[in-house]
């Protein structure tokens, strides 16, 4: 649970204020929750039927071509008003400079009655800091209980403040993104056993180079990216942070990054590591593992079909199996290991001023409902897909453009749903990533605080003094206090407060 002792930075201030005008000059409605969606059904009279909802939200494109015709003149999103009885007006804005959009819409007090964001950070955290957000904590109550059974309490308290529910979260279809690959069909052949521990990942891919030489048993991306387990097994993959004395620092900071990076050093001094992983493109590093020069490498957790798929349709003669395998643990090291974990994925706001908040709540509950996750993953039954016993058969080609329905699914994992678009080998070669994610990851705890405009370059700093150690060979312990040194007086210090004071603030 988080509250609001700590304060935006002064860089927010200014279009706070607008925001405070365009309220105050927009309509006189009771703010939300003032009068519940009960209360209104009441007045509409008893016995009589209960007259349609509205609902007007702005949500991304999500780069997808958008449709010109009036929301309830859309078959399929025609389905799911008449399913949660309210009249939708979805205004889709491009999703290139979406959180720009939202800010523009909110000056001009052109407020919907929800609009979708991306965690709890920029416009979000100024208008929550200025009480322009509804309270939605007795309408979830009420009108919620899909919402409450679905959505984990780690992703209520990232949008509960002071007791009261301002948003509605929704979570990563995974927690943890990104996860550790390896050529099973290798491991076998050469007899090799999965590596539990970052020395016997060592030796792991030491075996793989003796056996082949002209290949690389590891490779990654530019400036250390796709990386992260290799960094997890330390507990410092990037974009994570911990308290040290006191003080919440940043993964790169962090006492056990000297032993990831003295780790990558062997990897490199030893040639076990692609040379160019430090320039690799995206495009290469996939040319490079899809031909069967890479052993092993990070990538998303949902991706093991996919690269499945794609060695088979290269390199299919050699019988490729691609696995994924358990964040090796670092030498004496015992904490969260693996990549970076999030909660969060999209969340909802309503602004204080809506008249429609009770029917918000009953849209977004409705998509969580069993019949609702389906439908946005899968479109009408009866037309795009149909049961047959047990099963689903998905009519993908019918289901046409999809895109926009299903950048709406609100709920994780749907095996269901995930079993209907996929083929039975593809879905057990798919879950297998998936179910690994389960059981590690490196807790993001900054990932609802709000930006700050202090200036410090982590990142940058940080690549150059890896590279010296890692390629250069410059002393590890010596390189890496300088750079801690040079950060911290060249705004890192500031930044470091302004997370330990929120931090401090919300847990």
């Amino acid at each position: 649970m988080r509250d609001m002792r700590f304060r935006i930075g002064s860089s927010a201030m200014g279009i706070a204020m607008v925001l405070l005008l365009a309220a105050g000059c927009g309509n006189n409605a009771e703010p939300a929750g003032n009068q519940t969606g009960a209360d209104q059904q009441e007045s509409a009279g008893e016995g009589m039927e209960e007259a349609p909802g509205k609902v007007t939200m702005y949500y991304s494109d999500h780069l997808k071509a958008v449709p010109t015709q009036k929301t309830m003149d859309i078959p399929t999103f025609k389905y799911m008003g008449e399913q949660t009885n309210i009249d939708l007006d979805f205004r889709f804005l491009p999703h290139d400079n979406y959180a720009e959009q939202i800010r523009l819409k909110f000056a001009a007090n052109d407020l919907p009655d929800v609009f979708m964001f991306y965690g709890v950070s920029g416009i979000v955290s100024e208008l929550l800091e200025h009480d322009q957000l509804a309270d939605l904590t007795a309408l979830i109550d009420e009108y919620g209980p899909h919402l409450k059974e679905q959505i984990p309490q780690e992703a209520w308290d990232l949008v509960t403040i002071d007791g009261k529910i301002m948003g509605v979260p929704t979570v990563k279809q995974i927690l943890v993104d990104r996860i550790l690959y390896v050529r099973q069909d290798l491991s076998d052949e050469l007899g090799l056993k999965t590596p539990t521990t970052s020395d016997e990942l060592l030796d792991y891919y030491r075996a793989l180079k003796a056996a082949y030489p002209d290949e690389y048993p590891v490779s990654g991306r530019q400036n250390f990216s796709w990386m992260d387990n290799l960094f997890g097994m330390w507990g410092v993959p990037f974009g994570t942070e911990k308290i040290v004395d006191g003080e919440l620092l940043p993964a790169e900071l962090q006492p056990e990054m000297k032993e990831a990076l003295q780790f990558m050093r062997t990897l490199y001094e030893e040639k076990l590591i692609d040379p160019d992983f430090m320039t690799n493109s995206g495009q290469v590093w996939v040319q490079k593992i899809s031909s069967g020069d890479v052993f092993s490498w990070v990538h998303n957790a949902t991706q093991t079909a996919k690269w499945q798929e794609r060695l088979d349709d290269v390199i299919g003669g050699e019988s490729p199996n691609v696995m994924p395998i358990a964040t090796p643990r670092g030498t004496g090291y015992d904490g969260e290991l693996g990549g970076e974990k999030n909660v969060l994925s999209r969340t909802f706001w309503v602004p204080k001023n809506s008249e429609n908040a009770a029917s918000v709540i009953r849209m977004l509950d409705w998509m969580l409902s069993d019949e609702g996750q389906l439908y946005t993953e899968l479109g009408i039954e009866g037309d795009t897909w149909t049961r047959d016993g047990d099963s689903i058969v998905y009519d993908a080609e019918k289901d046409g453009e999809n895109g926009l329905r299903q950048s709406m699914v609100l709920h994780a994992f749907n095996e269901e749903a995930t079993r209907a678009k996929m083929g039975e080998a593809e879905y057990e070669k798919y879950i297998l990533g998936i179910n690994l994610t389960k059981s590690e990851g490196v807790t993001n705890l900054t990932e609802a605080m709000p930006a700050t405009s202090i200036v410090h370059d982590l990142r940058g700093m940080y690549i150059e003094m890896a590279a010296q150690v890692v390629i250069g060979g410059a002393p590890l312990d010596e390189t890496f206090d300088q750079f801690v040194t040079a950060y911290r007086a060249n705004g890192g210090d500031e930044f470091i407060q302004y997370m330990t004071d929120w931090y401090n603030s919300t847990h």
